[in-house]
């Protein structure tokens, strides 16, 4: 009964974890365009704001890492999600940036968001292929 509720509580874990790194996400894509377009109420996106995104995305990549390899069954969740809206995001930033004439400065947490969701998706990748491997006696 015990392990059942132990595998009931991280898939919670799991769960939320994904959902806080969405959420914050979406803050930050709100605040990098209020910036971009720079609205009447001016604002200053903290430079450590990606950076505390940086690591509750860690968070969740090694919760889930560690449940895989304590061979707990895991849902399919899309973490190149992340990247492609991250990526999507940033090339929406830059064309109207492009066609605003110099109007429109880039803030630095739209690289910063990018560069951190593809190190840890790429990582993420590379231990899901470890953990493959290893199951499957390759080495």
């Amino acid at each position: 009964m015990r392990n059942r509720n132990n595998n009931k509580v991280h898939k919670q874990i799991r769960y939320y974890l994904f959902w806080l790194c969405f959420a914050w996400m979406i803050a930050q894509m709100v605040l990098i365009t209020w910036k971009f377009f720079e609205f009447p109420i001016p604002i200053t996106i903290p430079p450590t704001f990606p950076v505390y995104y940086l690591v509750v995305l860690v968070t969740y990549t090694v919760v889930r890492a560690s449940a895989r390899w304590a061979h707990k069954a895991l849902p399919r969740k899309k973490g190149g999600t992340f990247v492609y809206l991250w990526a999507l995001y940033a090339l929406l930033i830059h064309v109207v940036a492009a066609f605003g004439n110099g109007r429109y400065q880039i803030p630095r947490a739209t690289f910063d968001n990018l560069f951190f969701v593809c190190v840890v998706y790429v990582a993420s990748r590379i231990e899901k292929r470890l953990y493959l491997n290893k199951r499957n006696g390759s080495n």
